[in-house]
């Protein structure tokens, strides 16, 4: 590890620099359209809270260097993947933060990529984290971290490549906390229900019924 963090310390230091370059991303999220949700409204939030805003480095065969930067705010990229997902599953994403509705929160802890340049072939990482609760008013009634990774081989030719490797991990982040089955027990659970707990969904029971006639 050490040997790596110094490599990378000789290449930023010694290699020149180029103009910061930007990286688009885009999470392909391939969901089928399912009502899990069942039509309750849910406001969502995603705040970027990494210690590093820029998505890494990339290198060329002269060990220069560009930042790697995202085309577009990486929470809103994010805050768009999930709403449209949530939507996709049954759930209705309202626009108004003050709404009486439970808020999903998201903070995006980390999302970057990182190399070894200590051999030719560059030992590639992308390493993607989140932290995620549901509130309901002021009451947190779910909370809970994620954190998805992939390791490459990648050449020095093969700059968009990295691209890819960051989509693929991010969309990998999202599809962990919209397939997360606890998530949607809390969104399920009886405190968000929006209809009344009188009017269960559960089907009438024939015999519960009274057949004495009133006089």
């Amino acid at each position: 590890m050490k040997s790596a963090v110094f490599g990378l310390v000789a290449v930023l230091f010694f290699g020149g620099c180029l103009p910061p370059r930007e990286v688009k991303l885009m999470p392909r999220l391939t969901l089928p359209p399912t009502n899990l949700g069942d039509g309750k409204k849910l406001f969502v939030t995603v705040i970027d809270d990494r210690p590093q805003k820029h998505l890494g480095y990339q290198i060329n065969q002269t060990y220069e260097h560009a930042v790697l930067t995202p085309a577009e705010p990486v929470e809103e990229v994010v805050r768009k993947g999930l709403s449209d997902s949530f939507v996709k599953t049954g759930f209705e994403i309202v626009a108004d933060p003050s709404a009486p509705v439970p808020t999903l929160e998201v903070r995006i802890t980390g999302l970057q990529y990182t190399f070894d340049p200590s051999w030719s072939g560059f030992d590639s990482e992308v390493v993607a984290s989140a932290q995620m609760r549901v509130l309901l008013g002021q009451r947190e009634i779910y909370t809970k971290s994620y954190k998805g990774y992939e390791t490459f081989k990648i050449v020095l030719r093969s700059p968009f490549l990295k691209d890819e490797m960051l989509n693929a991990v991010l969309a990998d982040l999202l599809l962990m906390m919209i397939g997360d089955l606890d998530l949607l027990a809390a969104l399920q659970s009886e405190p968000l229900r929006t209809f009344p707990p009188e009017t269960a969904e559960k089907p009438a029971i024939p015999w519960s019924v009274s057949t004495t006639e009133t006089p």
